[in-house]
C-alpha cells in the first residue's frame, strides 16, 4: 500500500491540528533534540490511512526529515532522516501496536483517586497501601486536594 502525500499550508487546518495535538500531550523537548516547532516550519506533508494520520516534515532551523504518526493516543515523533524519500519510506512501513501486557496486581488495599473538572486526567492514580487505616488517610487527602476517591480491595 502507498501512502498518497499531500503538500500542507503552513499555518493551514493540519499544521494547527498537529501544533495542538503535540502540545496537549507532548511537552518534551524532544529525542535527539529534534521536536515540532510551529513558527519554524519549512515543508509539511500529509497523508492519510485506516491506521492513523501521517505527517512528514522539516524546520528551516532543523533541516532534517521529520516522521510524526497519529493514532489514539496522539501524535508521536517516530524518527527523522536527512531525505524525504526515506521519511516517506519508513511511514509506509507497518507501525504494529506494542501489546500492553497487564501488570501483576497484589493482594491490598488500593486507593483510586481522580482529579474532577475543571483538572480531569484521563486515568486515575492508585496507590497500594499497607493497611485500611492509611488507605482512609490517604483518601482523605486526596478529597482534600479535591479528587474524587474510592478505596478498593483486592483479595488473595
Amino acid at each position: 500500500m502507498s501512502l498518497s502525500w499531500e503538500k500542507h499550508s503552513l499555518d493551514g487546518p493540519f499544521a494547527v491540528d498537529l501544533r495542538r495535538g503535540i502540545r496537549a500531550r507532548r511537552r518534551e523537548k524532544g529525542r535527539g533534540g529534534h521536536r515540532f516547532r510551529y513558527d519554524d516550519l519549512k515543508t509539511l506533508l500529509g497523508a492519510k490511512d485506516r491506521k492513523g494520520i501521517h505527517a512528514v516534515l522539516n524546520h528551516n532551523e532543523d533541516k532534517l526529515w521529520q516522521y510524526w504518526f497519529k493514532d489514539e493516543d496522539g501524535w508521536k515523533l517516530q524518527c527523522w532522516f536527512k531525505l524525504l524519500k526515506d521519511a516517506q519510506a519508513e511511514a509506509e512501513k507497518p507501525r504494529p501496536k506494542p501489546a500492553v501486557v497487564p501488570s501483576k496486581v497484589e493482594p491490598g488495599s488500593y486507593v483510586h483517586a481522580a482529579w474532577m473538572a475543571p483538572y480531569r486526567g484521563r486515568k486515575p492514580m492508585v496507590i497500594r497501601c499497607q493497611s485500611d487505616s492509611t488507605a482512609e488517610v490517604i483518601s482523605e487527602l486526596f478529597q482534600k486536594l479535591g479528587c474524587a476517591t474510592e478505596i478498593k480491595t483486592v483479595a488473595a
